[in-house]
C-alpha cells in the first residue's frame, strides 16, 4: 500500500511539474518585469500566484491596472508643457502661479507631479533630476586650489 502511495505522489508531482515547465518554456532567461508580467496566462491550468512565483515577480503586479490619465490632468499637463516652453526657467511655485493667474486652481505639489509625469512619461522621485537646468561652468573636481583638509570633519 505504501508503494501506490508513494507511486501517486510522484505522479501528482510530476504533473505539477510538466505544468510548470510548460508554463515556462524559456521564461526565466531574464528579462524585465514588464517581460515577465506579459508572460501571464490567465488561462493557463497553473494558478495566477504559482505563475508568478515562477517568473519571480509579485502577485501584486499581476492584478495592478493603472490609472488612465484624466483629461483634465491632460489639459493641464498641455498648459504647463506651453508655459515651460515659454519659461524654460520656471519651477513648480511659478508655474503653480502662472497657472492661478489663468484661473486654474492647483496646487504645487500636483504642478510638479504633473511637469514630471509630461517630461517622463512616469512620476519619479527623482524630481530634481528630471528638469533642473544644467549648467558645465561649475563641475565639481574635487577640493579648490590651496584648499586645506580636515579630516576629522569628513566622513567616514
Amino acid at each position: 500500500m505504501e508503494s501506490t502511495i508513494d507511486l501517486k505522489t510522484l505522479h501528482a508531482k510530476i504533473g505539477e511539474l510538466t505544468l510548470v515547465n510548460n508554463f515556462l518554456s524559456g521564461a526565466r532567461e531574464g528579462g524585465t518585469i514588464a517581460e515577465h508580467k506579459a508572460m501571464i496566462d490567465r488561462s493557463h491550468a497553473l494558478p495566477l500566484g504559482r505563475q508568478a512565483r515562477e517568473l519571480e515577480i509579485s502577485r501584486g503586479r499581476i492584478y495592478y491596472l493603472p490609472k488612465p490619465v484624466s483629461a483634465n490632468d491632460l489639459a493641464i499637463m498641455r498648459r504647463i508643457d506651453e508655459l515651460h516652453m515659454e519659461f524654460p526657467f520656471a519651477g513648480g511655485r511659478m508655474l503653480r502661479d502662472l497657472l492661478r493667474q489663468e484661473g486654474i486652481a492647483i496646487g504645487r505639489q500636483p504642478v510638479e507631479r504633473l511637469h514630471i509625469r509630461r517630461l517622463s512619461g512616469v512620476a519619479t522621485p527623482l524630481r530634481h533630476l528630471v528638469n533642473t537646468p544644467f549648467s558645465t561652468d561649475k563641475l565639481v573636481e574635487g577640493p579648490a586650489p590651496g584648499h586645506k583638509n580636515y579630516p576629522y570633519l569628513l566622513r567616514r
